[in-house]
C-alpha cells in the first residue's frame, strides 16, 4: 500500500489515526466544516490523479456529506496499519528463500 520510501509519513500515520476500508465507493470528498466542503474530481484516465478541485460552501451539503461519511466509516473495515506493515515482515521470516 505505501512505499519503505515514504517512511516519514508512515511514522506519522502509525501515531493513532484510524483508518477504515470501503469497497466500491467511487467519491472523493472533504468536510472543511459545518458550511465548506471539498470535492474531488479524479481524472478520467487515471483515477489515481485528481482532476479538480471544487470547495463549495453550503451548510446543507456539508451535513448530507457529514451524514454519509458516517454511515461509510461504521460500515467500513478497520486497517491496523502497524498489522498491515508487520505482515510481510513476519512472512519474510516465515520464508526466507523470497
Amino acid at each position: 500500500m505505501l512505499s519503505n520510501q515514504e517512511g516519514e509519513i508512515l511514522e506519522k500515520l502509525k501515531k493513532g489515526l484510524d483508518i477504515r476500508l470501503v469497497q466500491n465507493f467511487n467519491s472523493c470528498f472533504g468536510i472543511a466544516d459545518d458550511s465548506i466542503v471539498v470535492l474531488f474530481q479524479p481524472h478520467p484516465a487515471d483515477r489515481d490523479r485528481v482532476l479538480s478541485v471544487v470547495k463549495i460552501r453550503d451548510a446543507g451539503l456539508a451535513k448530507n456529506l457529514k451524514d454519509e461519511f458516517e454511515l461509510l466509516w461504521s460500515a467500513g473495515e478497520k486497517l491496523d496499519l502497524q498489522e498491515e506493515l508487520e505482515e510481510p515482515q513476519r512472512l519474510r521470516k516465515k520464508n526466507p528463500k523470497n
